[in-house]
């Protein structure tokens, strides 16, 4: 019987899929990131359905899955979407109907492209 050397190596394409899913995945968190933030910073400029509670502890949840799951861009981007998102907090009328608003429909457009250019999604349409 002859001994075979055991690869600890992982394939080629399976490091190009391991990259390609982290790569989704972050793209995936800061997607939801933003597009709650910008829900919390809608609703409590125009009021509406959303508890604001739950939607602020969802956004920490998803802020930590993204520092533990992505660190190093969590942190070269958190800075950047966190200002982004403060550049959009308004006072807002609750008598203005969020589709009105200038502010909230920008938000509604995604991400920011000097963010989605960080993180590799290119620029926005």
């Amino acid at each position: 019987m002859s001994s075979q050397p055991i690869n600890l190596r992982p394939l080629p394409g399976r490091r190009t899929a391991d990259l390609a899913h982290r790569r989704r995945d972050l793209h995936r968190l800061l997607t939801l990131r933003w597009a709650l933030g910008g829900r919390l910073i809608t609703a409590q400029a125009h009021g509406g359905a959303d508890d604001h509670a739950e939607l602020a502890d969802t956004v920490a949840a998803l802020e930590d899955a993204l520092d533990s799951r992505h660190p190093l861009m969590w942190h070269a981007i958190e800075a950047d979407l966190h200002l982004a998102l403060l550049d959009a907090e308004h006072p807002g009328d609750r008598s203005t109907p969020t589709a009105d608003c200038l502010v909230c429909r920008r938000l509604a457009d995604g991400l920011p492209n000097s963010i989605r250019q960080l993180v590799g999604l290119g620029m926005a349409r």
